[in-house]
């Protein structure tokens, strides 16, 4: 369980979900009989069902345990920044210690297994969110015919609460 100050908690459920679109990148943890599977994959948040989405390539030994349905947690991020005992109001004594400002969301659950057309939906809806603002947007169709095969099929996993 992550530690939080209530002053520090989230009053929005949107604060959650705009943290995520921001930060995408994550981290993705599994731990299981042998140790612990890790992974960075990309997330995006289904906001009107209350899910998180990402996607890793068939080959990563990490979808061995995301297919059985093991609990995980991912962890999203995100910069955040230094602030220095300099800015303290109680200034000159410097009684304080620096510390470290950020946001972070450990979201727990267990994945589930997307069917081909989620995952086609999945990875255009990435492709948009991460092309949205550009000048000529790429799209997944500029990909032509694709094969869905073993050596480009996508696994998918979706953490639900």
């Amino acid at each position: 369980m992550l530690y939080t100050k209530d002053y520090f908690q989230p009053h929005k459920e949107t604060e959650i979900f705009d943290l995520i679109d921001r930060t995408v990148l994550g981290t993705l943890i599994t731990p299981h009989e042998g140790g612990v599977a890790i992974s960075h994959p990309i997330f995006m948040i289904d906001r009107q069902n209350r899910r998180l989405i990402s996607h890793i390539a068939m080959n990563n030994d990490h979808g061995q345990y995301l297919r059985v349905g093991l609990p995980s947690i991912a962890i999203l991020m995100d910069q955040g920044s230094y602030i220095s005992s300099s800015w303290y109001p109680n200034y000159p004594q410097r009684d304080s210690a620096p510390t470290w400002s950020f946001m972070v969301a450990h979201i727990h659950g267990k994945p589930a297994v997307m069917s081909d057309t989620e995952t086609v939906q999945h990875l255009q809806d990435l492709v948009s969110h991460m092309e949205r603002g550009r000048d000529k947007p790429w799209q997944m169709k500029e990909l032509g015919p694709v094969a869905w095969g073993d050596a480009y099929r996508i696994f998918s996993a979706t953490l639900c609460r």
